[in-house]
């Protein structure tokens, strides 16, 4: 009976040996389409807690780092490469926050595709968003259409977690 409890104990707990999210952020994207490309404006908000621990710690800069590593953004399926215009990280507040603006210098067309998302594939950070997350200006000639949803074919952290991506498909006006 031992034997039992302590072969039933090892599994429950291993189980729940698992890592989970440690940091989180609130997320919010602004995309401004215009005839010389996209611009993305993201708004991180630590939570309380960890806000508390960076600003003991000064880890604002390599916050900033990782946060800048986990956000994608893919053009017609193709990685785009990052390219800052500017970055704040405001922790005057109670909880600290990223305002990060990159450009991305490409000609928009119909029937062009943009994927955006922002995850940890290592599963520490936890960047919580939904459709009402995303605003987009347009200032192109092109309209557009948009989806929200889990990708199932990306699963990332032991195959369990989906990454949540906005979807935007340009078409004629």
């Amino acid at each position: 009976m031992k034997k039992l409890l302590m072969i039933l104990c090892f599994i429950f707990t291993s189980i729940s040996l698992f890592a989970h999210p440690h940091v989180f952020f609130e997320s919010f994207f602004n995309l401004k389409l215009n005839s010389k490309g996209v611009v993305v404006d993201l708004k991180l908000i630590l939570d309380e807690m960890n806000t508390l621990l960076v600003k003991e710690n000064n880890g604002n800069e390599e916050l900033y780092k990782n946060n800048l590593n986990d956000f994608r953004i893919s053009y017609n399926g193709k990685i785009l490469e990052k390219s800052v215009i500017k970055k704040e990280i405001d922790s005057s507040s109670d909880n600290i926050i990223l305002n990060i603006t990159c450009n991305f210098p490409i000609e928009l067309k119909k029937n062009d595709k943009l994927l955006i998302a922002i995850y940890d594939k290592e599963y520490f950070y936890d960047y919580d968003y939904d459709e009402n997350s995303f605003k987009i200006e347009n200032n192109s000639n092109l309209n557009f259409i948009t989806d929200f949803k889990e990708n199932k074919k990306k699963a990332y952290y032991y195959n369990m977690v989906y990454p949540k991506e906005f979807e935007v498909i340009l078409n004629e006006k």
